[in-house]
């Protein structure tokens, strides 16, 4: 399961530079704690350990992008999801294959819900699905992923995927000439 976990983020993050560069102030500890509150409560979960998935000390600003994992050891879904925020790019629009896709209006946004596909080795009445919900306003691309959940906690998680774009996206860097 946490290979599908892994190879979910994996298709989020792009290497690709976006046509303006874009500069980020706000902290990467910031990010991590947006979605915290909802999964607390959503998930029945007592705890939620969140770190930045990349070389970024949590105190530095997200810059051009960021990206926080999230870890539940006392539950039965240990590697449980993660927040990604960043500019888009033409690559991070792609849906991986076999994916079921949604979308819902939040607010004049539109947020897509993608239910990746089960592995050929997961039984299907008793592994734990992953979702993907995603959105872009302004240039800036969110995503929040977690493991299982039901609608209902599907449809609440993409409010607060609009408001920690909203709250979180950073501004274009104007080119001086």
């Amino acid at each position: 399961m946490a290979a599908l976990l892994a190879l979910a983020g994996c298709g989020q993050e792009s290497t690709q530079n976006p046509a303006q560069p874009y500069s980020n102030d706000h902290t990467v500890q910031e990010l991590c704690d947006f979605p915290k509150q909802f999964f607390l409560e959503h998930y029945d979960l007592s705890e939620l350990v969140a770190k930045s998935a990349r070389s970024k000390p949590i105190d530095s600003a997200i810059g051009d992008s960021a990206k926080c994992v999230y870890d539940n050891p006392s539950a039965s879904i240990p590697n449980f999801g993660y927040a990604l925020l960043s500019p888009e790019t033409d690559s991070s629009k792609a849906v991986p294959a076999g994916a079921r896709t949604r979308d819902l209006a939040i607010d004049g946004v539109t947020v897509t819900e993608i239910e990746l596909p089960l592995d050929g080795s997961q039984d299907p009445n008793t592994a734990d699905r992953v979702y993907i919900l995603r959105a872009t306003i302004d240039g800036w691309e969110g995503n929040i992923s977690f493991k299982g959940g039901d609608q209902e906690a599907r449809r609440a998680g993409a409010p607060v995927l609009v408001k920690m774009i909203q709250a979180l996206k950073g501004s274009p860097i104007s080119s001086t000439s």
